[in-house]
């Protein structure tokens, strides 16, 4: 079984290659994390954090495509 954090790195790179969105650490009061980032409309996606909340209560990755096209709704691209 892969692990939460590979997928979630999985997840944010299909993200950065199929979307204007770029890489960044996003830091906030409770400390730093890597997000992504679209100027676009100054969305900010955590992929490690979206993944690892669903590993924990038991999902498999069947997850992924569907908040992969939501994001893709989200910034105007069809899935």
């Amino acid at each position: 079984m892969p692990h939460p954090g590979a997928a979630g790195v999985a997840y944010g790179e299909l993200l950065a290659r199929n979307t204007p969105m770029r890489w960044v650490i996003a830091e906030d009061s409770l400390g730093r994390e890597l997000a992504l980032h679209a100027q676009q409309n100054n969305t900010l996606v955590y992929p490690l954090k979206a993944v690892q909340k669903r590993w924990v209560r038991g999902e498999d990755g069947d997850f992924i495509p569907v908040m992969a096209s939501a994001v893709y709704k989200q910034l105007g691209r069809l899935s």
